[in-house]
């Protein structure tokens, strides 16, 4: 579509390329950012949140000093031509990939602590799964394998009423093996 931009020099097309890709990552930075607030505040991810505060802390200020490249709104901040000695393109392109690694830091810090959660959310799922089989009236049972059945439940809701923000995946694993 920039092509279509008639009396436009290759330059200014460029620049208006450039402006564009800055907002995109600008965009896609505060997003990164307001899905990492999100997985902290989620009960569903209760392990290893101090990753993403950590990546926050380091990359989402770099937000704020984008707007001097370039505002929200598309217009060259004041930094656009501070030094001189540098090229145009390798201002861009230094600008551009510091917030592309920004918003990948956010990302793979949310990740990482989904990744970290993941024995959590699912022995959550199994006791779900559980308690439904146990709820079910055409599953036939038998009560002393009930009896073990609902010992299990029991055993892990205590685990994951108690979970901590300290890392207890082993634990969850092998209760999780136990249910299954």
């Amino acid at each position: 579509a920039e092509l279509r931009l008639i009396g436009k020099t290759t330059a200014e097309i460029n620049h208006d390329v450039f402006v564009n890709d800055i907002i995109s990552q600008q965009n896609a930075l505060q997003s990164a950012y307001e899905a990492c607030l999100a997985t902290m505040e989620d009960a569903n991810y209760p392990w290893d949140n101090d990753s993403i505060q950590r990546a926050i802390d380091t990359w989402y200020g770099c937000l704020a000093e984008s707007y001097a490249w370039v505002t929200p709104e598309g217009e060259v901040g004041p930094e656009w031509w501070q030094d001189q000695s540098v090229e145009e393109k390798a201002f861009r392109d230094e600008k551009y990939n510091y917030l592309v690694t920004a918003v990948r830091g956010l990302q793979n810090a949310r990740t990482y602590v989904i990744n970290q959660n993941k024995p959590y959310n699912d022995l959550i799922a199994k006791v779900a799964d559980a308690e439904a089989i146990c709820n079910d009236p055409s599953y036939v049972q038998s009560g002393a394998d009930m009896t073990a059945v609902k010992e299990l439940i029991a055993q892990a809701k205590e685990m994951i009423a108690n979970v901590t923000p300290s890392y207890d995946g082993d634990n969850f694993n092998n209760t999780i093996s136990e249910i299954n």
